[in-house]
């Protein structure tokens, strides 16, 4: 009866197949009459309205596909239903098997072989249901299988101690590679992420007394290896992230479980690297992603290094990856940019990391970083490398940000130069990302000028603060005053010479800002007399200003802010 219905589902599906390519030949026949040349025939009388079209007219957009709408109960009924209560039937299974426990119906021996019989049905119910096409509640059942298989292992081995640690390692070894067979046999990416994930959980459900943290990192860099190698053979794209991220958080949980051998672990995610960069430099199957595994990676494997080598290997490692790295970019350089980029942006943070372990003097790590950051970003530019450009802005940041806290004690000093590095470095990575880039909001480099010149401001600022130390509270405002005025001034007449109105209104604007400072900071601390200097100085020089841009208009017309 069952192969009867099943029988005639398929004739159903089959009558409904050939009225699809029937409905598509009669369309792509229409299709073809329009692009067809008409030849000895008068054009068509003109219509005078929609109206008077006559309704059969085909149009472009009546052979446009139609959008899919989303099968809702195919998606829920038969994706997601069988993943949810799968979970809701194992609970209810344990639970039941505990109960029967608690009232001792279950022995021990009884309970493991029952866990690996229900394993068994779920096994032969998964591949019955795949055969019938029921793939999706199929693969749910399978990975059950595989599931229960490893908690009964766990349950002989931690809970009723029938079996030592050697063999239930073997046996969920076992485990794992069925789990890898079914996701072949049935090319399920999920079952391969379930068998990913039950094997790096293998060395965790085996209790030891004195782990093995060299086995531990051999057995999860292998194992890695091999699903690595089966998602780029299969291309399996969400494979290849998450069993990447499985081994870093298998790392993390043995790293806080025993608290040591940390070098180890450091060594593994070294290996893991390696790996990474072996299989981007011989199987470009998804340059982006790759790109994307092996970046983070590395960023990892720095932190593994930093906290578990000694002092020497760590600037060893770190010259060596911006070596490798720097020669890398080199080879791809003319090859393929993109690829390019990401090696220069590996390169970029080997060498930031050998600056911090390698320069004593902590101004000097962030000058380095500065200057290295912004030929990254204009290497960036040129590479048209995103991934290049973004690093070179985090590194910028990373050395630009503590430079704000630092005061300035003497005119010439590592703080003085520190300071003008900033500001020159700043203003060139504005330049250059002006123009190359052209932003989704053009009012960016508004923001990105305005705060150029609050930081050229605070940089003038503490200068005159440490050149009038000597002098009067009065004169110190005084000085600063003037100092931002002929800041202003400079600006506008650079504007001037260089044609840019940004540069002009920037000057102005500072005019009317170092107004506002003298009114509200200065004149309530300073005495009569300055009071009267600031304002004759401020006004002769915003008359002589405005009086700069009426003589420009004189042999050019007017400027515009649009320039």
């Amino acid at each position: 009866m069952e192969k009867d219905q099943n029988f005639l589902e398929l004739e159903k599906r089959i009558a409904s197949l050939e009225q699809e390519v029937t409905r598509l030949k009669g369309m792509l026949h229409e299709k073809e009459a329009i692009h067809q040349p008409i030849k000895n025939m008068a054009p068509p009388p003109p219509v005078s309205s929609p109206e008077a079209q006559p309704k059969s007219s085909l149009s472009w957009e009546s052979l446009a596909p139609e959008p899919e709408e989303t099968d809702w109960e195919h998606l829920i009924g038969r994706i997601w239903l069988p993943r949810i209560f799968i979970v809701v039937l194992l609970l209810g299974v344990i639970w039941a098997f505990k109960v029967s426990v608690d009232k001792g119906l279950i022995t021990e021996p009884v309970r493991v072989l029952l866990g690996f019989l229900a394993s068994g049905a779920f096994l032969w119910l998964g591949d019955r249901q795949i055969k019938q096409q029921r793939s999706a509640l199929g693969q749910v059942l399978l990975g059950g299988s595989v599931c229960l298989a490893m908690l009964t292992t766990f349950a002989m081995h931690a809970l009723y101690d029938f079996i030592s640690a050697s063999p239930a390692f073997l046996l969920n070894v076992v485990w794992i590679a069925g789990g890898m067979y079914l996701a072949h046999r049935y090319r399920s990416e999920a079952l391969a992420i379930l068998a990913s994930l039950a094997g790096c959980l293998v060395p965790f459900l085996v209790e030891s007394q004195e782990p093995n943290t060299w086995l531990f990192v051999s057995y999860e860099v292998i194992l890695y290896g091999g699903f690595l190698y089966f998602a780029i053979h299969k291309q399996y794209i969400t494979l290849y992230f998450s069993s990447s991220i499985l081994l870093q958080a298998a790392f993390v949980a043995y790293a806080i479980g025993t608290q040591g051998d940390i070098d180890l672990l450091a060594a593994g995610s070294v290996a893991q690297y390696a790996i990474l960069l072996i299989c981007l430099l011989t199987r470009h199957w998804y340059a982006h992603s790759q790109t994307g595994v092996l970046f983070a990676c590395f960023l990892l494997t720095l932190l593994w290094i930093n906290i578990g080598y000694e002092e020497m290997s760590v600037q060893l490692l770190s010259l060596a990856g911006f070596l490798l790295h720097s020669f890398l970019a080199i080879y791809f350089w003319k090859r393929n940019a993109k690829t390019a980029g990401a090696f220069l942006a590996l390169a970029s943070f080997s060498l930031a990391f050998y600056f911090t372990r390698t320069i004593d003097n902590q101004p000097l790590i962030y000058l380095a970083v500065l200057i290295e950051a912004t030929a990254a970003f204009y290497a960036g530019i040129r590479l048209r490398s995103r991934l290049l450009a973004g690093s070179a802005i985090v590194l910028y940041l990373f050395g630009s940000l503590p430079i704000l806290d630092y005061s300035i004690e003497q005119v010439i000093s590592i703080e003085t130069v520190l300071w003008i590095g900033l500001v020159i470095t700043f203003y060139i990575n504005i330049k250059l990302a002006e123009a190359h880039v052209t932003p989704s909001n053009p009012n960016i480099f508004t923001v990105l000028y305005t705060a150029h010149t609050a930081l050229m401001l605070l940089f003038l600022t503490r200068e005159t603060n440490v050149l009038a130390e000597n002098l009067s509270f009065d004169m110190k405002h005084l000085a600063v005053s003037f100092v931002w005025v002929l800041y202003a001034v400079s600006a506008v007449v650079y504007g001037m010479i260089r044609k840019e109105a940004r540069l002009r209104l920037f000057g102005v604007i500072l005019i009317f800002v170092t107004l506002l400072k003298v009114i509200f900071i200065d004149l309530p601390n300073v005495s009569l007399l300055f009071r009267a200097i600031l304002f004759i100085v401020l006004g002769g020089i915003g008359i002589a200003v405005s009086r700069l841009f009426y003589t420009a208009s004189k042999d050019k017309k007017p400027d515009t802010i649009s320039e």
